[in-house]
């Protein structure tokens, strides 16, 4: 009987065979041009491997959705967009991306042993009339990856893969015979988040002397941003559901009012680009807090104003943000700015003073203790503690809550979970639609600061941000506010100096309601189980039409809620219809987490 170990290598030496007629030795390094097509818009590509160092450097121009520069260097992953900005990112995911990429693109798993991925022999399949032959490699360091090889051709026909919550299959085609290689001349790759891809190679470029640094990071560099008359501004924000909101100018039309989200990207609504004469193009699908994803196009803004700060030459996403994200928060929402902010100005958010401060880089000294951290993707994670327990987790300011544990860290820290005391409901609502999950409480630790009982969602989702297998956690606005916050994105730091807050117990909403904004009403969207609100027969779906007297339409959603956060004690009398049927009831409000 031939072992598992002695088929692989059976395999892998009939692919050799029909791949290569050179040894793979004399492989040094591999320059490949070509064209891509994705997320409805279509560019140029260019890629270096260093088959030496397993390291790479793929450029991609065209419209700026897509464009950009990211490297490998065997260590270190970076993006470089056409700006010069420059972002080393730390994240598991890229990091696991960039192995399989380098793996795969240098012809690694041709060379003795695989390059020392450990391999498995997965059986034969079939489909669709041709007979396959399937491998699964695990690059060091990296993801388990299917090689699907014909049986007929001993070609690799297809790639496999699953990194985090995001599967594709990339199937290779048009083989052609190139300095002793046979190349996949088509590519195209499915995934499961629905951003699929394909790539076509125009030429192909044997060992090109390649600079032992090339894959290297360069330096950040960014020349698109400015401020009027000084070093720095500073704008009043509001704070609402404890998300800062500010206005904001774009070709400098408004102002227009936009939230600020530390990791997030640029959107505007589809309301604001029509003003704009933004014409959108290409489209995306995006994932958020829920189950669900939500298609963006893309446009082009010539300008961005916050105060006297200028950023120049936006791309935003084009996003019904206030018909999803807008519906819990109860009020117009224009937009969105996040990540590209900070990573351009130096950023205080004086949550006391209700501030924010945009300094040149070098122009002021930031206040505070200073806590580093890393970057994934665009999204900065600073290393925290959760009941001693040594993690990291997000820094997010679109979070209105405190805290928020992902489910698959959860299922391997039985004794965090174990802290949740209360029914499973609707803890928030984002893009996406909402996220479920338990409350309960945990003491957290930031650099040096301890803060105890702090309010934390436990996720029960299988799907969304919040399933995340490479995300332990997630620190919003409700724990922010109790500093001031610099944010030092050029030097991978934040700091943190506390203001009157700090200190003060964390509460929250003592009804058992979760609210939005529907039709018009104000909508039960969840009513937990075991809280005030269940007690009093509440349900989703059930419109509040009075409160204390008086019209519910008469108050934000901001205000309800503060309402509903009131006192333990505190009796508040609701008109409610549920169907075609009006009722009178009262809520009488108490802790439950």
């Amino acid at each position: 009987m031939i072992s598992h170990a002695l088929t692989v290598a059976a395999v892998l030496s009939r692919v050799r065979a029909a791949t290569l007629s050179r040894p793979i030795s004399s492989i040094v390094s591999i320059h490949t041009k070509g064209t891509i097509q994705t997320i409805g818009l279509r560019g140029s590509i260019n890629e270096w491997d260093d088959a030496r160092h397993g390291s790479f450097v793929q450029r991609v121009g065209g419209p700026a959705a897509i464009s950009g520069t990211d490297g490998w260097n065997s260590h270190v992953a970076w993006h470089a967009e056409p700006s010069g900005l420059v972002r080393i990112d730390g994240g598991r995911s890229t990091r696991l991306q960039d192995i399989d990429q380098a793996y795969l693109d240098t012809y690694a798993y041709l060379r003795p042993s695989a390059a020392g991925a450990r391999t498995a022999f997965l059986g034969e399949r079939s489909e669709g009339g041709v007979a396959y032959d399937v491998v699964q490699v695990t690059p060091p360091g990296g993801s388990a990856l299917q090689l699907w090889v014909d049986r007929k051709t001993s070609l690799i026909e297809r790639v496999t893969g699953t990194i985090g919550m995001i599967s594709s299959t990339t199937t290779l085609s048009d083989y052609r015979l190139v300095h002793g290689i046979a190349i996949p001349f088509q590519q195209a790759t499915q995934s499961s988040s629905g951003n699929n891809s394909t790539e076509a190679v125009a030429s192909v470029t044997i060992n090109e002397p390649l600079a032992t640094s090339f894959a290297s990071p360069p330096r950040s560099d960014a020349h698109d941003y400015f401020i009027s008359g000084g070093s720095s501004t500073t704008v009043p924000i509001s704070l609402i559901n404890n998300h800062i909101y500010l206005r904001v100018k774009l070709d400098g039309k408004g102002p227009y009012t936009f939230i600020f989200d530390t990791g997030g990207t640029y959107v505007v609504t589809p309301a604001v680009a029509a003003a704009l004469g933004a014409s959108a193009g290409g489209h995306a699908q995006i994932h958020g807090v829920g189950a669900g994803s939500e298609t963006v196009q893309f446009a082009h803004v010539k300008r961005l104003q916050i105060g006297k700060a200028t950023i120049a030459n936006p791309d935003f996403l084009v996003l019904p943000i206030g018909q999803s994200f807008g519906v819990a928060e109860g009020f117009p929402i224009d937009g969105m700015i996040g990540y590209d902010v900070p990573a351009r100005f130096l950023t205080t958010i004086d949550y006391a003073a209700r501030t924010m401060t945009l300094a040149i880089p070098g122009g002021m000294t930031p206040q505070g203790s200073a806590v580093p951290f890393f970057f994934d993707g665009t999204i900065p994670r600073v290393p925290i503690t959760i009941d001693g327990v040594r993690t990291d987790a997000e820094l997010d300011t679109g979070n209105r809550g405190a805290f928020d544990l992902f489910s698959p860290f959860l299922a391997s820290h039985p004794k965090i979970a174990a802290a949740a005391t209360t029914s499973d409901a609707v803890n928030g609502f984002g893009v996406g639609g909402p996220a479920m999950g338990r409350l309960g409480r945990v003491d957290v630790g930031i650099g040096t600061f301890a803060l105890d009982g702090v309010v934390a969602g436990f996720s029960t989702q299988h799907t969304g941000a919040l399933a995340d297998p490479f995300t332990p956690a997630n620190i919003g606005g409700d724990l922010w506010r109790r500093f001031t916050l610099t944010l030092d994105y050029p030097d991978y730091r934040i700091f943190l100096k506390p203001n009157a807050s700090y200190g003060t117990p964390f509460t929250y909403d003592r009804s058992g309601l979760f609210l939005i904004n529907y039709h018009g009403g104000v909508m039960v969207l969840d009513a937990r189980p075991g809280t005030p609100a269940a007690a009093a027969g509440l349900k989703k779906g059930d419109f509040i039409l009075a409160v204390n007297g008086k019209a519910a339409s008469a108050y934000t959603l901001a205000q309800l809620r503060a309402l509903l956060s009131g006192a333990p004690g505190t009796a508040i009398r609701l008109h409610v219809r549920s169907g075609s049927a009006d009722r009178d009831l009262t809520l009488t409000l108490r802790d439950y987490v």
